[in-house]
């Protein structure tokens, strides 16, 4: 048992699913140091999604303010409305994935759930790029994705202890329980 519990935790090691030293915070309910470090990098992923969105928003109007003043085209409304409406759906879309990451930050909060974990896997077919699967495990009717590589290494009706970020769902650590 000792054995096998051994091998289940480096194999949550390797997919980066279990962090030995993040275990004290996480039990005290609390995210650690490099876990902060992990969500703020995810927040500036979006925050820098938003600016990109936004630089092109403005270079996309002037040159829209360009062609309208100058040419006097038909094209330049279509032209300008396409463009605000493709930006600022996409800024509002980086926004809405930046937000639980970032009320992850502001409460400092983890959620924890136990029980035995159950793998899932969507097969989602594409013409472009063949098929992709969606992978998930489930413990207690809480589902949580995971990568292809590690939910191929997770033992399945295995007890588990699971921590994770309440907003963003973002999985901390995943350890086998009793620990």
């Amino acid at each position: 048992m000792c054995e096998e519990q051994a091998i289940l935790k480096e194999n949550l090691s390797r997919h980066r699913l279990f962090f030995p030293d993040d275990l004290s915070f996480n039990q005290m309910g609390e995210i650690s140091p490099r876990q902060i470090r992990g969500v703020k990098l995810s927040l500036w992923f979006w925050f820098a999604g938003i600016a990109v969105f936004l630089f092109m928003f403005v270079v996309i109007f002037v040159i829209g303010a360009k062609i309208s003043f100058s040419a006097q085209k038909s094209e330049a409304p279509f032209f300008m409305i396409f463009w605000f409406v493709f930006f600022l759906l996409n800024g509002y879309l980086c926004y809405s994935n930046a937000t639980p990451h970032l009320n992850d930050l502001r409460e400092n909060r983890v959620q924890v759930v136990s029980g035995k974990l159950i793998k899932h896997h969507t097969l989602v077919s594409t013409i472009r790029s063949g098929s992709n699967f969606y992978c998930t495990i489930e413990i207690r009717g809480q589902q949580f994705y995971i990568s292809l590589s590690a939910y191929n290494d997770i033992a399945e009706d295995q007890t588990y202890r699971l921590f994770y970020l309440p907003h963003s769902r973002k999985i901390l650590n995943l350890v086998p329980w009793p620990y």
